[in-house]
C-alpha cells in the first residue's frame, strides 16, 4: 500500500514566518536595550556614589589632620608661604616646659634655664636641633639664628635633672630672650611642617628650617583637589593682639565632573 504524504500547510510542517522572527528579534532587542540601560545607570549611580564618598573621606581626613596639627603648633608660627605657592607652614610643639629661671631681659644673656621637671613631656632629650622658644608672637620669633629671633638652639642632651623637681636646660650658647611669657611657658620644637597644594595633590613636608620644594619629597595626603583661580586652600585671619587667630581651609574636590566642597575654620588659642 502506498504511503500518503502529509498535505501542505498541515501541523507537521508548521514553523515561524519571517515576519514572526523579525518581531521576536525586535522585542528581544528592546528588552536587552532596556535592561542594559538599567544596568548601566545603576553602575553609574553606584560609581558616582563611591566617588562622592571617597572625596568626602579625603576631605574629612585632611581637615581633621590639619586641625589637630595646627592647634598644636607653636604660637606665632602658623603662616602662609606665598613664595612657595599655596602652602601652610607651622612649627609643631614637641614639649611645653615651665621655666623658673631663664635669661629674660633685663637679665643678662646666659646658656642655661631652670625648668620644672615634673612637667609631662615626651621628647628625646638626647636629640639635637631642638629650639627653645619663649613668648613667640610672629614667624620670625620661632627660628633660631634670625635677627628677630626669640628661639635658641638647645645643646644635644641639654636637659639634666637637678634632683629637686627642677631640671637644667642647656643652650648651645649664651642667649637673652627679649620678653618673658606671662605663664612662664617655654616651647621646644625641632621641625617645620608645610602643607602644600601642587597640581591637585596635597603634600605634607617636614624640614628643619622650612626650606622645601613643594611636591618633592613630601608625603601625599590626598588628590583630586580642584581649587580654581582665587580659591586658595589656605587663608589666615590676624588678630591685633594675638597674631594668627583663625586658619581657613577651603577644599574643592572633583571627580567625574562632580564637586565636593568643604570650608573649615581652625580656631587657634594663641597663649604664648
Amino acid at each position: 500500500m502506498a504511503r500518503r504524504m502529509p498535505a501542505m500547510g498541515s501541523a507537521a510542517s508548521a514553523g515561524f514566518t519571517l515576519m514572526e522572527l523579525v518581531v521576536v528579534i525586535v522585542l528581544l532587542g528592546i528588552v536587552v536595550i532596556a535592561t542594559s540601560n538599567f544596568v548601566i545607570t545603576g553602575v553609574e549611580i553606584f560609581t558616582r556614589g563611591v566617588d562622592r564618598q571617597n572625596m568626602a573621606s579625603t576631605g574629612r581626613f585632611v581637615v581633621e589632620r590639619l586641625s589637630r596639627e595646627v592647634r598644636d603648633a607653636v604660637p606665632g608660627s602658623v603662616t602662609i608661604r606665598n613664595d612657595l605657592g599655596d602652602c601652610l607652614e607651622f612649627r609643631p610643639i614637641e614639649a611645653t616646659l615651665f621655666y623658673l629661671d631663664a635669661p629674660v631681659a633685663p637679665l643678662p644673656a646666659a646658656s642655661t634655664a631652670i625648668v620644672a621637671s615634673n612637667t609631662s613631656y615626651s621628647f628625646d632629650s638626647s636629640a639635637s636641633n631642638y629650639d627653645a622658644i619663649i613668648y613667640p608672637l610672629v614667624r620670625d620669633h620661632v627660628f633660631s639664628g634670625s635677627g628677630n629671633s626669640r628661639a635658641v638652639r638647645v645643646a644635644s642632651g641639654g636637659l639634666s635633672d637637678n634632683g629637686d623637681n627642677t631640671s637644667t636646660l642647656q643652650f648651645s650658647g649664651n642667649f637673652q630672650f627679649p620678653e618673658g611669657s606671662p605663664a612662664q611657658r617655654l616651647f621646644l620644637t625641632r621641625t617645620v611642617v608645610s602643607y602644600c597644594l601642587v597640581a591637585g595633590e596635597l603634600y605634607r613636608h617636614t624640614s628643619s628650617n622650612g626650606s622645601i620644594t613643594p611636591g618633592v619629597g613630601g608625603v601625599l595626603m590626598g588628590r583630586v583637589f580642584a581649587n580654581g583661580i582665587g580659591e586658595n586652600m589656605f587663608a589666615i585671619s590676624q588678630s591685633q593682639f594675638s597674631g594668627v587667630s583663625l586658619v581657613q581651609v577651603f577644599l574643592r574636590l572633583n571627580a567625574r565632573d562632580e564637586d565636593v566642597v568643604l570650608n573649615h575654620e581652625i580656631h587657634l588659642q594663641q597663649v604664648p
